[in-house]
């Protein structure tokens, strides 16, 4: 447990460092209504972009000297290669099934993204949308499934179904925005499961690449629609063929999953 909460900290002490800059980058914008990161972030969003890449870079290497298994290993294939484009086909797959089931879940319960404008205003920098889409995914995936569920493996040999719990947990909890927080945790329990029976980082990265992609570009594409508003379902129009197409992905998904566990299993 040791290096989990080791990493835990690393990741934290990065956000503090990226809180750090933008509190910075309010005080050199000279305004004295600049004094939240939202004003700091309409001054200087490159800046503030910037930061967030740094944060994220910050806790790519603290993860990996923590582990201390060498630079590549985080990005190594496990698998047979001849197994790598079914793998990664079938994790997206089942990724955007639950996409499609926790957009309609945050739709129901409508929590509040205190995120939400940070996030629009950075992603029309290149930096950002850099930092959004690739870098963060990246920095969260070593640090929750390679760092913090490898280590739980590695150390305490817990059973596989405890370390997806536990890394989807912490996932959530590190996001720290209602709105988040419980898509994290399901999105987390598949990103856990795909790292656990694979061993390998990247048919996690990659949903976690697509996710925040489909978010990113679904957000940009549409500035006037509000936040909580599910696209899919305002798309399609009738409630009854959304309902249907929810269960169909649903079960489309469940098969995705059960033939990643037959082609991965030893």
């Amino acid at each position: 447990m040791k290096k989990s909460l080791f990493i835990i900290g690393a990741f934290l002490l990065s956000q503090v460092a990226a809180g750090l800059i933008i509190l910075i980058a309010s005080a050199l914008s000279g305004s004295a209504e600049s004094s939240s990161a939202i004003s700091a972030l309409q001054t200087s969003p490159t800046l503030i972009s910037c930061a967030l890449m740094t944060s994220s870079l910050l806790t790519i290497v603290a993860t990996i000297l923590i582990c201390r298994h060498g630079w590549g290993t985080p990005f190594r294939w496990r698998v047979n290669t001849s197994k790598a484009l079914p793998i990664l086909s079938l994790s997206v797959i089942a990724a955007v099934s639950l996409i499609m089931l926790t957009e309609a879940l945050a739709e129901h319960l409508a929590l509040p993204d205190n995120n939400i404008e940070i996030f629009y205003t950075i992603s029309h920098t290149p930096i950002g949308l850099l930092s959004i889409v690739f870098l963060g995914p990246v920095a969260e995936e070593v640090a929750c499934r390679y760092g913090i569920a490898g280590s739980l493996i590695e150390e305490h040999k817990l059973p596989a179904w405890s370390v997806v719990v536990l890394s989807a947990i912490i996932f959530s909890l590190l996001h720290l925005n209602p709105a988040q927080m419980l898509v994290a945790f399901i999105m987390g329990l598949l990103l856990g499961w795909l790292y656990v029976i694979t061993g390998s980082l990247w048919p996690s990265l990659l949903c976690h690449v697509f996710n925040n992609a489909v978010s990113v570009l679904t957000m940009l594409a549409n500035p006037d629609i509000s936040p909580d508003t599910n696209l899919l379902r305002e798309a399609i129009g009738s409630n009854a063929h959304y309902a249907a197409l929810l269960c169909a992905g649903a079960v489309i998904g469940t098969l995705a999953l059960w033939q990643l566990r037959r082609i991965t299993r030893p």
